[in-house]
């Protein structure tokens, strides 16, 4: 049983014995007005008004004081207009109580009875308006917390975005002109022709660079969709300019979405770079296919023909390969195969 319902019933509990004590010799209808204004407390939340005319009726006609109070406090917490509500059902509820209880006699009388009808008003409405303001400093403080933890990202990524343009994009350059050079100056076509692949993957690169800047450096996350992101449609380029043997069949719809056609793009990506560092000179194939209800995409490569350079590696590229398909409710499958290659697969379901 949750603790609401165990709160509803114990405030229509209360009422109904409320009800009770204060009518022991009354009418049956009085008794039936307090039993039914007891009764419909639990409709307050959904029916606020309708619920404190019906306790209004069974606090003049019969005695349904506690009722009476927790329609007010439920009005208060309810309805916008919370002070006007306040003072209305305050009124409502002292007349009523004056009522119920039979008009007093002699000023201390009178006094004493319009001391405890304000008391049993005010106090459930200045309930309601504590909880209501409370709930409104508890926002007012999560907006706080929120825009003070963008601030902090907008910062790091401000960072982040000024150490790859100074570090990165400044190595990449030299790395890009030195193959120009090396391309214009050698006399050997296959060195001639590795300069100039060493030069476009650099030149690709500070694009890419380029652009992740502009998204680290846009505030908040709106602008990400604006910066230009790689797809389905870049991976010609990316596999005809890699500098590998690559046979590529390509066949996904069109209208792919872009989270996905972006995921596509890096899985081909991360694979190629995998066979650059790891299997130099293999032979790799690319499939990118799309069964109606996901994609699938495979890039297999054979074993090394060529020298195994030592490359730095923080081995970060297949945990960002799992996690950017898990973010699309993707799986990642990476193993060797029996010929010496390596096999990566990544399918992702259709959103």
């Amino acid at each position: 049983m949750s603790r609401r319902v165990v709160l509803e019933a114990g405030l229509v509990l209360l009422a109904v014995v409320d009800a009770l004590i204060g009518l022991p010799y009354a009418s049956t209808g009085a008794l039936v007005s307090a039993l039914v204004a007891a009764a419909v407390l639990p409709l307050r939340r959904r029916f606020p008004w309708p619920t404190a005319l019906v306790v209004a009726v069974g606090l003049f006609y019969g005695y349904a004081l506690v009722a009476a109070m927790v329609a007010v406090f439920t009005l208060a917490v309810a309805t916008r207009a919370r002070r006007r509500v306040g003072v209305v059902a305050a009124v409502v509820v002292l007349v009523g109580n004056l009522v119920a209880l039979g008009l007093p006699s002699g000023v201390d009388a009178w006094v004493s009875a319009v001391l405890y009808g304000l008391l049993f008003a005010v106090a459930p409405w200045a309930l309601g308006e504590l909880v209501v303001t409370r709930r409104e400093l508890s926002r007012r403080l999560a907006e706080i917390d929120e825009r003070a933890a963008r601030e902090a990202l907008e910062r790091e990524r401000a960072v982040l975005a000024r150490e790859m343009h100074d570090v990165v994009s400044h190595q990449v350059s030299l790395i890009a002109v030195q193959a120009g050079a090396l391309q214009v100056t050698s006399s050997d076509e296959a060195t001639r022709s590795a300069a100039r692949t060493i030069r476009r993957l650099s030149v690709t690169t500070l694009e890419e660079l380029r652009a992740m800047v502009q998204v680290l450096r846009a505030a908040g996350g709106s602008a990400r969709d604006d910066a230009p992101q790689p797809g389905v449609q870049d991976l010609p380029a990316l596999t005809e300019g890699c500098g590998l043997d690559v046979r590529s069949t390509v066949g996904v719809p069109v209208d792919l979405p872009a989270p996905v056609q972006r995921a596509v793009f890096r899985v081909v990506q991360e694979g190629l770079t995998n066979v650059r560092k790891h299997a130099p000179g293999a032979a790799v194939s690319v499939a990118v296919t799309h069964d109606g209800a996901r994609t699938r995409v495979e890039v297999r490569n054979g074993p090394a023909t060529g020298p195994v350079h030592a490359l730095p590696s923080a081995r970060h590229g297949l945990l960002g390969l799992r996690e950017r398909a898990a973010l699309l409710d993707g799986q990642v499958d990476a193993d060797p195969t029996q010929d010496g290659g390596f096999r990566l697969v990544v399918t992702i379901p259709d959103p």
